[in-house]
């Protein structure tokens, strides 16, 4: 069950209506965040590690995600009437998967937003922090491939997709696979077929099976391709400095 509650002008949506979260989300309206690591820090998108007092010390981990776009306003303004809000479904869909039971996916306490209609600039979340190996530390060994390949399977399987496959999606933790930065999208065939064909493209781990979307996603990805070639090209006749640059 999701809660949701309006806190100091932002629409703020809970897994569990558990004060922890909130005093989290305090601390960051109050610029007091107990940092331990900075992950990323550009004014699109922050990421950090930080602590949160809890049973006398500062023993409980949390991800705080910052994410303020900053290109496409008034594009992502119009969206936004006909769209979904991306990132509450992410947290409502993450919520689903693990009352049924797969736990492969990061948690998804919180989510803060600054609401015009359905628009929002900005999106505060806490996410559950992974103890473990980012695998693009490490060699991807048949061994973990394979896992990698069960894991993204098992979540297609509970209807949920990745979007994006990188290496930093996944960590390696006591020996298994945990999945980060899951995707919001609706999960439709199509969106199953390009995740594996990122195993496949960018990791190496070759599909089990192959169907009508994986040629469509395949062959998408070589036109875009050859149009970029072709775009090159063109530039190149025109300005060949401009590619010497």
């Amino acid at each position: 069950m999701i809660f949701s509650k309006t806190i100091s002008g932002y629409q703020v949506y809970l897994k569990e209506n558990k004060a922890i979260y909130e005093n989290i989300f305090n601390d960051y309206l109050n610029d007091c965040l107990k940092i331990i690591q900075v992950f990323k820090n550009t004014k699109e998108s922050q990421v950090f590690l930080i602590a949160s007092s809890g049973g006398g010390g500062f023993n409980k981990k949390y991800i705080v995600k910052i994410f303020s776009p900053q290109s496409k306003k008034k594009e992502r303004f119009i969206k936004s009437f006909f769209k979904g809000d991306y990132y509450l479904n992410l947290l409502k869909e993450t919520q689903r998967i693990r009352g049924d039971g797969f736990v492969g996916v990061n948690d998804f306490y919180l989510l803060a937003e600054k609401k015009v209609f359905n628009y929002s600039n900005i999106f505060i979340m806490i996410l559950e922090y992974i103890e473990g190996e980012c695998i693009s530390n490490i060699i991807l060994n048949d061994e973990i491939k394979t896992k990698i390949k069960a894991k993204v399977e098992e979540l297609h399987r509970h209807n949920m997709v990745m979007g994006d496959i990188q290496t930093s999606n996944f960590i390696l933790s006591h020996g298994e696979i945990r999945i980060i930065d899951c995707s919001g999208k609706y999960p439709n065939a199509y969106r199953k077929a390009e995740d594996r064909f990122n195993l496949w493209n960018r990791l190496g781990i070759a599909p089990t099976t192959t169907d009508f979307y994986c040629f469509l996603v395949s062959y998408e990805k070589f036109l875009k391709q050859q149009i970029r070639l072709l775009k090159r090209k063109i530039l190149y006749k025109i300005n060949p400095l401009h590619l010497a640059k």
